[in-house]
């Protein structure tokens, strides 16, 4: 075994000590549903204090990622609940699709309000509560979800296509200014594929709509056929590649993205 490596760890099998989050506070936004309640329960299972934030009544914190003064109150909620903030997954997304010639308030205001705008105020609070000196001083992880629509050119998503490859770029920038500045924190992006979520289904319906496909089914089955794996990703999937981004176990990587898309576009 690698001196890294445990070894066994009895009735729960083998687990690399890389991969626990035990200790660790992690606030995900979006985790009300889909990706973000994916990557919430895995960081559960791997031992993290998990605070989900979204919007609505079912999220441990009621959270608008564009407000200013929401991000202010998350921080003051980690300090009175756990008095610490290790991992920030900027999740919370929205996805409308209208062509170039169509785009209107909800491609041009709603969507890089959330998807731009709510991935920078997240970075700009955790850098300041998790830098030396900061609220919390020690430290961190933040893991952006890009998508991999910020590399492929999707008709009728343009919107969507940029908001996500300035996802990636905030990342990369983000990775540099807090390692030149020794915050001890990296900053890292997913690019999801085709995951088996509501958003999904909505592009499958969007599918039928243009006549790509006659079902809704149809629709799912020909998204999950274009992985080399053949099917939708789960949110599982996601999840354990967060994991990964978020643990010791990539201490040395930074401004990196992981592709998880079952190989989308090799065949």
């Amino acid at each position: 075994a690698m001196p890294w490596m445990p070894g066994a760890s009895g009735e729960g099998g083998f687990c690399p000590m890389q991969l626990d989050l035990s200790g660790k506070t992690a606030l995900i936004t979006g985790a009300g549903r889909g990706i973000g309640a994916g990557i919430a329960d895995v960081f559960e299972k791997a031992g993290a204090q998990v605070v989900r934030a979204d919007l609505g009544d079912a999220a441990d914190l009621c959270l608008d990622v564009t407000r200013e003064e929401d991000w202010k109150t998350a921080i003051d909620v980690l300090a009175e609940r756990h008095g610490a903030l290790h991992i920030l997954v900027n999740n919370a997304g929205v996805m409308f699709s209208e062509t170039i010639e169509e785009l209107g308030s909800k491609s041009l205001d709603v969507l890089p309000s959330v998807n731009i705008r709510g991935v920078q105020l997240g970075m700009k609070y955790a850098f300041l509560a998790m830098k030396p000196g900061g609220r919390f001083g020690n430290g961190g992880v933040i893991l952006n979800l890009s998508s991999t629509a910020a590399y492929m050119s999707a008709p009728g998503f343009s919107a969507y296509c940029a908001s996500k490859a300035a996802v990636e770029r905030l990342t990369k920038v983000a990775a540099v200014e807090a390692g030149r500045a020794h915050y001890g924190i990296r900053v890292n992006c997913l690019y999801p594929g085709n995951i088996d979520t509501a958003m999904v289904s909505s592009l499958a319906e969007e599918l039928v709509a243009v006549g790509a496909a006659a079902t809704e089914e149809a629709a799912r089955d020909i998204l999950g056929r274009a992985a080399a794996l053949e099917r939708l990703g789960t949110v599982e999937d996601v999840g354990k590649a967060a994991l990964f981004l978020c643990s010791d176990a990539s201490s040395f990587i930074t401004g990196a993205g992981l592709t998880v898309d079952g190989g989308t576009g090799l065949v």
